[in-house]
Parts: C-alpha cells; structure tokens; sequence
C-alpha cells in the first residue's frame, strides 16, 4: 500500500484508476493555453453592409472568422490576424496579397483585447455588391483592390499572433461563384466558406 500526495491509499493495481478519477474530477475538454479559431461565419445575406474606410466605401457581405480566449486567467492582449496566403485549388498558385493587419468586426483598430473566456471576431474576407472580386479590410493605406478575382476554389490561410499566446493558424476553404448583383436587384453570390482547420 502508498499513498497518493494527497493523503489518499492506494494499492499498486488501483493506481492507473485513482489517476483517472482525479484527472477527470479536474478535465474541462473546452480548456485550451492557446487561442482558439472557432468557425468561420458570413454576415446575414438580407443584410448588405456599408464598409466605409479610409479608402473609400463599398456595399458588401462579409465574412468573418472567430477567435476565441478559453483561459479563465489572462486576457489576449494586442491580438493581431493576417491573411498569410491564398492558393488557387486548381492551378496551386500561391500568393501573399495584403499582409496588412485585419479588421476586427465592430470596432476601427485593427488589434483587439479578448478578455478571459471571450471571443471576438475579424473581417476575412468580402465580397461586394456590382464589383467582382474577394476584398480585404485590413490596415494597407492603398487603394483597396480584390485579392481574389477568378470563380473557383481557394485556400486561404490565416494567421493570429497576441501578447503571451502562441502564433495560431486557421485555414480557410473559400469557394469564389462571383460578386452580387447590382444594389437595385439584389441577387446575392453563392459564395461561401468553411473553416478546415
């Protein structure tokens, strides 16, 4: 017979059981160290939003990628995300855009807090109303021009960085059909998006 730290007996056959039900007492399968990509999630499609910056302003449907901080302990500070490439399916080329900073939704900075047990979410991509092509709204002081112009299948991958976090990835599978029509006969793309990892 031992005994476990805490003062419980065990026999050398039950101790593999006595671990497990301590382990399991303890376990919250949604903790995570590391910020978390949670989904990716277009903006309500009856909705058109008015994207206005220092570029210019745009109607548009937007997509939006969610990060979320499962620590009960430490807020993400200065959270960051970039689109770190986009690769054509077909072809395979790969290209590197805008490695600007990204937008977070409801706010004009492009860093963000996500406090302890909180998500926030950023602006991957969008697609505007009577103008081909998938947009950025990230913090490059140009003209903004599509990242995306030719129908089909793309990866797109990004990229989080925060004070005292690990760098996280997310991978994005866009499936491009072409812009929305034109604001007077609304016919909205069948564009959309899935988070692959």
């Amino acid at each position: 017979m031992r005994w476990l730290a805490h003062g419980e007996l065990f026999t050398r056959e039950k101790l593999l059981e006595k671990i497990r039900e301590e382990v399991g007492r303890r376990w919250d399968k949604n903790y995570s160290r590391n910020l978390v990509i949670d989904r990716v999630e277009a903006s309500d499609p009856t909705e058109l939003i008015r994207f206005t910056d220092h570029t210019g302003s745009s109607i548009e449907r937007t997509w939006f990628l969610f990060v979320q901080n499962r620590r009960k302990d430490r807020p993400a500070f200065n959270t960051i995300a970039i689109l770190h490439s986009a690769r054509n399916e077909a072809t395979g080329q790969r290209s590197r855009p805008d490695s600007s900073y990204l937008k977070w939704a409801g706010q004009m900075g492009f860093q963000k807090t996500i406090f302890p047990t909180d998500e926030a979410h950023f602006d991957a991509f969008s697609i505007r109303v009577g103008q081909p092509g998938v947009f950025l709204h990230s913090a490059a002081d140009v003209e903004r021009k599509a990242i995306i112009t030719e129908v089909g299948r793309y990866i797109l991958e990004y990229r989080i960085f925060s004070e005292s976090f690990p760098p996280v990835s997310a991978i994005v599978s866009l499936d491009y059909t072409g812009p929305h029509g034109m604001v007077q006969q609304i016919q909205l793309s069948q564009t959309h998006a899935r988070l692959v990892a």
